[in-house]
């Protein structure tokens, strides 16, 4: 007998392969709107966690979706928010990135703050929440209004020489993951991979490959090393009619 975590993947799997169909392989903003109700959809566990996603807000109205069908529609002429019912979702104000790169994207607006003594090189950068002063006393550092194009490196462990100890992570957080139940916990780790699954077995039958990343794909030692959190690699049958176009962009 099946878990309800492999059910939910495996039924997430299917949609995702039958969903560029729906739209004649073409992108559009409503298929755009269809990925992100079909992920959502899948995290709440079919509905089921809605209230702990969206907090303060009425799951019950036309907007979120409570079957298979409805979070792949081709359709959201009439229904609150063009079918976008995890816009409504509440934004956090928390900087933390426990256990994850920070990421931010430093605007114009903020500071940018380099400290050469740290850094594995000069493009190596902070935003203002992570920097923490006391990493950096008597060392060589820079501060600069952004540019736009900068982007936090607090928490990459190629990006520094050193340990730092991030500002934003040493604040209490709004919440804590653990307080998520714990099917919502894994169900959000199943959806995760197999979505990189999806991603991978579209990218392991692509002819346009990058020269550097073929010898990834070749031979499923590799591409299962590659999915390792995956129970297997879920190749596409040989269908012409199944078509796919995928463009994959790093974090700049």
């Amino acid at each position: 007998m099946l878990s309800d975590t492999k059910l939910l993947k495996d039924k997430l799997y299917t949609q995702l392969r039958k969903l560029p169909g729906k739209f004649n392989y073409k992108s559009s903003t409503n298929f755009k709107t269809a990925v992100h109700r079909l992920l959502h959809y899948s995290v709440s566990t079919e509905g089921k966690y809605y209230e702990n996603l969206f907090p303060n807000i009425d799951s019950t109205t036309s907007d979120f979706p409570y079957s298979w069908d409805d979070a792949t529609s081709t359709s959201y002429e009439g229904i609150p928010y063009f079918g976008k019912f995890y816009s409504r979702q509440k934004k956090s104000t928390d900087k933390s990135h426990k256990g994850r790169i920070c990421a931010h994207e430093i605007t114009g607006s903020e500071l940018v703050y380099n400290c050469y003594d740290c850094s594995v090189d000069p493009t190596c950068c902070m935003c203002s929440y992570c920097f923490n002063r006391e990493d950096h006393k008597d060392h060589n550092v820079s501060v600069h209004n952004s540019s736009g194009s900068a982007i936090c490196d607090c928490g990459d462990e190629s990006s520094w020489r050193v340990h730092l100890n991030c500002k934003a992570n040493s604040k209490v957080g709004e919440y804590d993951v653990l307080d998520l139940p714990e099917e919502l916990r894994n169900n959000i780790d199943a959806v995760i991979t197999t979505a990189v699954d999806f991603f991978f077995s579209v990218q392991v039958r692509n002819i346009l490959t990058l020269p550097v990343s073929r010898p990834m794909f070749e031979g499923s030692h590799n591409a299962q090393e590659i999915a390792h959190h995956s129970d297997t690699i879920k190749n596409f049958p040989d269908d012409p009619d199944l078509q796919f176009v995928l463009i994959a962009w790093n974090d700049e």
